[in-house]
């Protein structure tokens, strides 16, 4: 989890300790509420498919967020 380096992250990318706070729920929300689509999907689809669809969409989306020079594109990167 990001909670334990957000004071360095938010030294690193120059806003404060609260405003870099928001990437927490910006991943969590998204994640909770995903889980109920793909069960669904995995279901109807195959669990195969959705598995490789979401390892794909979780490697670039990792680059994305690795990449991130400002809050912004990480912020947008982690969903």
């Amino acid at each position: 989890m990001v909670a334990p380096m957000i004071p360095r992250l938010s030294a690193v990318f120059g806003v404060s300790p609260q405003t870099l706070a928001l990437i927490v729920p910006a991943y969590l929300i998204p994640y909770g509420v995903s889980t109920l689509f793909y069960g669904l999907l995995s279901d109807r689809m195959g669990r195969r498919r959705i598995m490789l669809g979401s390892l794909f969409a979780f490697g670039v989306l990792t680059g994305l967020t690795a990449t991130s020079e400002n809050l912004r594109n990480r912020f947008y990167g982690g969903f």
